[in-house]
């Protein structure tokens, strides 16, 4: 079975340094090979992580954005990459995730897989409008998100890691463009979530495709940006999702809970010495 891991690079070097420790992290501590990653450059400026990357092996694949106005719909152009084409299971990541430990399980069964929303964005009351508005039937289906007693639409997830097989993939590089138009056309309804667009298509995408999601649990994308709302996890962490709790100098920032943290260090051991050889060799990773 062919499995590309994916993910899109802004052109600011924080982004940069982004896609450094995303693949450091895959590649030494997920146990994930090179050639089976693709990181995707906007604007293709070459660096010093880019360079640095490609001497891993990697595939830098140069892009343009999915849509200038919107950034956080740049994932959405890995649907129509042409070098993604031929995986079975197509794993799309933001660059702000780091890698602790092997997610094997998540990839079994070749299954639609994500996280439910961490926290309820957009509240239940805007989407129950706008599946209104899209015409969809009857009330919504819902679930609990991971790090408050509210509920969103069970669809609803977090995009910073989706497992698409490859069957799903091809059908929503069509339906999730669609969905996002859509929304653009009545971002006011959104009420001050614009940025979550890109998910809320999504579940609109998957409501029109009849399919619902096989939800991962949060150790599979634990952000460690929610401070006092989170929880410890039984086992550390597999996946990472550290938003701003980064530092060039200090690598994934603290959250005070053990496993969680067992988790950052390990990640810490492997991304430290890369950058700060980075940051020796070229300014521009800064």
């Amino acid at each position: 079975m062919t499995i590309r891991f994916s993910c899109v690079v802004d052109e600011a070097a924080k982004f940069h340094q982004q896609a450094v420790v995303f693949v450091a992290s895959a590649i030494v501590l997920a146990g994930i090979s090179p050639d089976q990653i693709y990181v995707h450059v906007i604007g293709g400026r070459e660096t010093s992580a880019t360079r640095h990357l490609r001497g891993l092996g990697v595939t830098i694949v140069p892009c343009r954005p999915f849509d200038p106005a919107h950034p956080y719909c740049n994932k959405l152009l890995q649907l129509r990459s042409a070098p993604l084409q031929d995986a079975d299971l197509l794993v799309l990541c933001d660059c702000d995730l780091a890698f602790a430990g092997p997610i094997g399980d998540a990839l079994e069964g070749m299954r639609l897989r994500a996280k439910i929303v961490d926290c309820a964005n957009p509240p239940l009351s805007i989407l129950e409008g706008l599946f209104r508005s899209a015409d969809f039937p009857g009330p919504l289906r819902t679930r609990k998100v991971d790090f408050s007693d509210d509920a969103t639409q069970r669809n609803n997830c977090n995009g910073g890691l989706y497992v698409l097989p490859r069957g799903l993939y091809g059908r929503l590089a069509g339906t999730w463009p669609k969905w996002v138009q859509w929304l653009h056309e009545r971002i006011d309804a959104l009420e001050g979530y614009a940025m979550h667009s890109d998910q809320v298509a999504f579940a609109l995408a998957l409501e029109e495709l009849g399919v619902d999601v096989d939800h991962l649990p949060p150790t599979h994308n634990y952000p460690t940006h929610l401070g006092s709302l989170l929880t410890d996890t039984p086992t550390p962490p597999a996946v990472l999702h550290y938003h701003s709790r980064y530092s060039l100098d200090r690598g994934l920032l603290p959250t005070g809970l053990a496993n969680v943290d067992t988790a950052v260090g390990r990640v810490n051991g492997v991304i430290l010495p890369v950058l700060a050889s980075l940051q020796r060799e070229s300014a521009d990773l800064c």
